[in-house]
């Protein structure tokens, strides 16, 4: 029997942009995401996954932007890149923040999680 529950959080296919104003498919994707920081603040968790699609127009500013923003959760964030992302930008950017974690597999017993 497992004692322990861990609270994990996805986020997933932000497509943010380097301008707040823009939108795609009719939704501007950062004021949206500020309204899942929002959510996110308030719950209970101990991880957040990051899986993919962070940014649409593969600008630095979009990921420093999603970096930020979620850094400000104090919260250990295990992330992979997405097809709509610029790998070496990415990895570049978020090297600079402590708590986002790049990883292709983690273990937590008796999960094994393969990003």
């Amino acid at each position: 029997m497992i004692s322990h529950t861990t609270k994990i959080i996805q986020v997933t296919d932000t497509h943010l942009f380097s301008d707040h104003e823009k939108s795609m498919y009719g939704v501007k994707t950062n004021q949206r995401f500020e309204q899942v920081i929002a959510k996110l603040a308030q719950q209970d968790k101990e991880l957040i996954f990051l899986t993919g699609d962070i940014s649409q127009d593969e600008s630095p500013e979009s990921y420093h932007y999603a970096a930020k923003r979620l850094s400000a959760l104090n919260t250990p964030i295990y992330w992979i890149a997405g097809n709509h992302d610029d790998q070496k930008c990415v990895d570049a950017i978020f090297a600079k923040y402590p708590n986002f974690i790049k990883t292709d597999c983690l273990n937590i017993h008796p999960w094994r999680f393969i990003f």
